[in-house]
């Protein structure tokens, strides 16, 4: 998977993972609740919808998941990769 996402991204293509941010926050979403009711434990699921719910909330609900790149250089003043 990283394969197929990371190179591209650092080249400033997020077509990569052609899923949106919108997508996968319902989705992990959902992967919460299971794991809620299971009940188990799931922190990697709740640090992946916490940066998930920053990307939408920063307007990149309809860019694909390699944008999380693109969150994070928002967050965090940095630049990752060619633009």
């Amino acid at each position: 998977m990283f394969q197929m996402v990371v190179p591209k991204a650092l080249q400033g293509d997020h077509s990569g993972l052609m899923f949106t941010l919108a997508n996968a926050k319902k989705d992990i979403g959902y992967y919460q609740g299971m794991l809620a009711n299971a009940p188990l434990a799931g922190s990697m699921g709740a640090a992946l919808h916490q940066a998930l719910v920053q990307a939408n909330a920063l307007g990149l609900g309809d860019k694909f998941v390699p944008s999380l790149i693109e969150a994070h250089e928002k967050v965090n003043g940095i630049r990752v990769g060619k633009h």
